[in-house]
């Protein structure tokens, strides 16, 4: 019989509100999978933890009171040091804010209940939420996902915090690369992806650790507005990144 290996979750938890956090914590320790490394209910010490702690997913608390703008400019700057998954919990709904908060870099957008997270529904949601997002996968929730569905077929929109958001089907992908240009390092890792080589054979051929591989790959993801591998390498040959 095959066994199924639990691989452990890192997660930093960033919530302002105590009692929430407490719930949230809760339902953390119930799953052998997931180790909290670290809460922090102040933005500014959040850079530091990561840096520090290096987690797998960082979940965001949002509450209605907090300074979302000041939020989504922090996730973008956290994004481009440190590459992290984020998933965002908020009560917020609104067209605008889902768009800018993917555009700033979140990775899964899971809409709170008034009672979570006491519920065995929600509690059970989340976990897959963050299951997805560890595993570099984009968890979004139903009653959002029309927004990001009916902006994949327009132009490049300016959203409330000032960050392009990229039209996911024709990017200006010029635009992402004057903004966030590739490392040597991940154009590298880019031209490898293109000739058909494996994370663990990347690996062995730069002389990396696979999670470092894993991180450059993480972040050329993020900067080409792609979703896997695939579409990094159809990108690359497009644009003239890798010939």
């Amino acid at each position: 019989m095959v066994m199924n290996v639990i691989k452990e979750i890192r997660v930093l938890l960033i919530e302002r509100g105590d009692l929430v956090q407490l719930g949230l914590r809760k339902v953390l320790e119930q799953y052998k999978e997931v180790s909290l490394v670290s809460q922090v209910s102040s933005m500014r010490h959040v850079a530091a933890l990561l840096k520090k702690s290096n987690p797998d997913v960082v979940v965001i608390n949002l509450e209605p009171s907090s300074n979302s703008d000041a939020l989504l400019r922090l996730v973008r700057n956290w994004k481009v040091a440190f590459f992290p998954n984020i998933l965002l919990l908020s009560w917020e709904t609104s067209e605008e804010f889902v768009i800018s908060a993917f555009g700033s870099g979140v990775d899964s957008y899971y809409i709170k209940s008034i009672n979570f997270p006491k519920t065995n529904v929600d509690t059970s949601t989340f976990l897959d939420a963050l299951r997805a997002t560890y595993e570099g996968q984009h968890w979004i929730d139903p009653e959002i996902a029309g927004y990001l569905l009916k902006n994949s077929i327009k132009s490049p929109v300016k959203n409330f915090s000032g960050i392009t958001l990229i039209n996911s089907c024709e990017p200006d992908y010029y635009q992402i690369l004057r903004e966030n240009p590739l490392t040597e390092r991940e154009l590298t890792v880019l031209e490898l992806i293109v000739a058909g080589y494996t994370n663990d054979e990347i690996a062995e051929r730069l002389l990396l650790g696979l999670g470092t591989v894993k991180t450059h790959i993480r972040s050329l993801l993020w900067k080409l507005c792609c979703d896997d591998r695939t579409q990094a390498a159809v990108q690359a040959l497009r644009s003239g990144l890798v010939k």
